[in-house]
């Protein structure tokens, strides 16, 4: 059996453990000190395969949902625009970080307010967001009733404030 010293053993991936508090994002500690797998944060779900995910279940539910800008396929963060075809809008995004489960998963909180708002107002939002983030997904769903398949993933007004 090997013994493990942890204290003598110097090496990048340690280092990365210690360096990665300081880190907004989660990383995954690939290695302990001795070898071994050390999976102790976990990793978040990548924005490719999330919005992926979101548009097969839209489409489950009976939602129209289509992705019209595609963001960086790892972590860029992801709008969902939901239409309700008279003209309003209510736009989701990401939940601001430090929010209860938002470090690893996805959450969403109403960019707008929950009420829907004239759809020119959700455009404006994201073009702002486009000057200052060019890596963000956009997805747009349109659904008279407002159904959005984000029940899971939203965050109550009172959480994020």
């Amino acid at each position: 059996m090997r013994e493990c010293r942890n204290d003598r053993v110097r090496s990048p991936l340690r280092e990365a453990r210690v360096s990665r508090r300081a880190s907004p994002l989660p990383v995954a500690t690939v290695l302990d000190g001795c070898g071994g797998a050390a999976f102790d944060d976990p990793m978040r779900l990548k924005s490719e395969l999330f919005v992926s995910a979101y548009l097969r279940i839209c489409a489950a539910s009976g939602i129209a949902a289509v992705l019209v800008r595609r963001g960086d396929g790892d972590a860029g963060a992801i709008y969902i625009k939901v239409s309700r075809l008279d003209g309003t809008a209510v736009l989701y995004g990401p939940a601001p970080a430090g929010l209860d489960g938002a470090e690893t998963d996805r959450r969403f909180v109403a960019c707008l307010g929950t009420e829907p708002r004239p759809e020119a107002d959700a455009d404006e939002h994201l073009r702002r967001e486009a000057r200052i983030d060019p890596d963000f997904w956009r997805v747009e769903v349109e659904d008279r009733a407002g159904r959005h398949a984000l029940d899971d993933w939203l965050v109550s007004s009172r959480a994020a404030l």
